[in-house]
């Protein structure tokens, strides 16, 4: 709201509601590239405040525009104006409220330094207003560890890193959800070291290892060994399933009219 009715208002050349404090913290936008004309411009004009690099940890940040038009042929030759016209706006806003606290805005239409004239205008009467203000970086309530973690999260998810990051992981979830999930089968027994079969096919001895080339539906299961019954059974799988499929031999049963030989038995 109140940088609204600063952009409507462009007779105002600066407007404040309180002290920017002199030894804060500020993150400086890019602006287009404009921030990087008033990170210089801080220095030349030493605005005392600290420009930071992570906005995070910041007291302030400050957000703009500007835009610069070269004259025109006509200027230069009626006119005898070579400047650009340049217009820049900068507003200093509270990280903790959001509120805008400090606005200025630069319009000029014979400008030889660019946007260098505008951000050190800016600059400067920035500085004016926090020496004048007489407050100190001490005076601001501190910021807890929970609200710059927050900044920091919300800063690195509108970052491209973070775009890319979670564009990565919202293809990782598609691709699982798009590869079915097989079922996991092993085989034991006991006796151990019998046979395998599924659907008529030899698939090693128990116990086996995980098997997840099985598909969701029905299976013939076969164990079988020499001395004990066929053990044989229908098994139904569901995809997602991890599933232990155990065998109880049974001894095969004596036939006491069939000759024996002592120590085979």
């Amino acid at each position: 709201m109140i940088r609204a009715l600063f952009l409507a208002l462009p007779f105002l050349n600066a407007y404040a509601i309180e002290s920017v404090a002199s030894g804060a913290k500020v993150y400086i936008h890019p602006m287009g590239g404009f921030g990087t004309y008033v990170s210089a411009a801080f220095r030349i004009k030493e605005v005392p405040l600290i420009v930071v690099t992570d906005r995070s940890i910041a007291d302030y940040e400050i957000v703009g525009a500007s835009e610069s038009q070269k004259a025109s042929w006509a200027k230069i030759i009626f006119m005898n104006q070579t400047g650009s016209s340049e217009e820049a706006s900068i507003s200093v806003v509270d990280v903790r409220t959001s509120e805008v606290v400090f606005a200025y805005n630069y319009n000029t239409g014979n400008s030889f330094r660019g946007k260098q004239s505008a951000s050190e205008s800016c600059a400067k009467h920035l500085g004016n207003h926090i020496r004048e203000g007489g407050r100190l970086a001490s005076s601001l309530p501190a910021r807890s560890a929970e609200a710059i973690a927050a900044t920091r999260a919300m800063d690195y998810s509108a970052s491209p890193s973070g775009q890319r990051a979670a564009a990565r992981e919202r293809l990782e979830v598609e691709q699982a959800a798009a590869v079915p999930k097989f079922p996991l089968v092993r085989f034991t027994s006991n006796p151990v070291d019998a046979e395998i079969e599924v659907n008529g096919e030899y698939w090693g001895s128990t116990p086996s290892i995980e098997l997840s080339r099985f598909r969701e539906g029905s299976l013939k299961v076969v164990v079988k060994k020499q001395g004990f019954q066929r053990w044989e059974r229908q098994i139904s799988l569901v995809n997602g399933e991890s599933r232990v499929i155990h065998a109880q031999l049974v001894p095969e049963p004596v036939d006491p009219s069939r000759p024996r030989i002592l120590g085979l038995q």
